[in-house]
């Protein structure tokens, strides 16, 4: 099993594009299970599901994995596939989870089922416990280009290939704010810093794929102990926050890398990120921009941070099984 793990728009959605185009790999869309469908607490003693709780956890999977999260379930257009994972699986929620990937995978043609859903680095431990044979990439991109992608990922509700509904547009509007963005990278880095080859755990950096892309896929291939294969680097390149999607488009395109040079960020933002972000920007090799930003500018930002940050609490109540705990994950521990 492979995940794809990292802070959210760091390419951990081409990586597992790229990682889909080889001949054993199947990469799921965004499943969402870890911290939205079980609990840290039940990873690690799963306990077996009512017939109707086992049942709606397989129909949500699967519709997600078919479709993508926002897809509404629908049993009868899934056909019998319910039916022979909950014949053939346990009932607790992880047999299940593993029961509805090797289904998915096999009815692709393929072996190797591959996860990329970034939040799942705040759920490694967990997973390694679970699954021992797990084996996870984890992506990492220059923290201003991550704020840019966070910043406009409103805007593939317009011009975007995943259909996001109004509703998850407003929510990922009111997620963004400098501060946090920066916050979240920071923890991000500190979490996969946390883990090594040792634990499975392979670090590479959105930059280097993108300069080099031949000899960094080789490298992950080899981490993983699959044969690099050459269709590997004509992924489809659709889903960018930056521009419209060209269905059919493929390859890794090398201007994706140091967009935030180009704008689309205030001197402020930029400021931000380079003073909250500056320890973990030098650990991974970033170099700071140096604009600086007074005490007095960043203080006012907290106001409209605590605002934004109540909203965006509202519209993730839903998202989470314990929202709480999730934000504790990131930032207390």
């Amino acid at each position: 099993m492979i995940f794809v793990v990292g802070n959210s728009r760091s390419g951990t959605t081409l990586m597992g594009r790229i990682l889909d185009a080889h001949p054993q790999v199947h990469t799921f869309e965004e499943l969402h299970f870890f911290e939205n469908l079980i609990t840290p607490e039940a990873v690690l003693s799963p306990a077996p599901l009512s017939s109707e709780a086992a049942r709606v956890l397989v129909v949500r999977l699967l519709t997600s994995a078919r479709g993508n999260i926002f897809s509404r379930p629908d049993p009868a257009t899934l056909g019998d596939a319910p039916q022979r994972i909950l014949a053939e699986a346990a009932a607790d929620p992880l047999s299940l989870y593993r029961a509805v990937l090797g289904h998915e995978t096999r009815r692709a043609g393929k072996t190797v089922p591959c996860e990329q859903t970034p939040r799942y680095l705040f759920s490694i431990a967990e997973i390694r416990t679970a699954f021992p044979e797990a084996r996870f990439i984890n992506m990492v991109r220059d923290p201003r280009d991550v704020m840019l992608s966070q910043k406009n990922k409103w805007r593939t509700y317009r011009h975007g290939s995943w259909n996001m509904p109004l509703r998850e547009a407003v929510r990922v509007w009111a997620n963004y704010h400098p501060v946090l963005a920066a916050k979240l990278w920071s923890a991000a880095v500190r979490r996969g810093a946390a883990f090594g080859a040792a634990e499975r755990v392979l670090t590479v950096r959105f930059e280097d794929l993108i300069a080099d892309p031949r000899e960094t896929v080789a490298r992950i291939c080899d981490f993983l102990g699959i044969a690099f294969d050459e269709s590997m680097l004509a992924a489809e390149d659709i889903g960018s926050s930056a521009k419209a999607d060209q269905p059919g488009r493929r390859g890794i395109n090398p201007e994706a890398s140091g967009r935030w040079r180009k704008g689309g960020l205030s001197h402020r933002e930029v400021a931000i990120c380079e003073r909250l972000c500056a320890r973990e920007m030098h650990a991974m090799g970033y170099l700071a921009a140096g604009p600086r930003l007074s005490a007095l500018r960043y203080a006012v930002e907290w106001p409209l941070l605590v605002a934004k940050g109540v909203l965006s609490l509202a519209l993730n109540l839903s998202r989470n099984r314990n929202v709480l705990g999730a934000i504790r994950r990131r930032f207390l521990q």
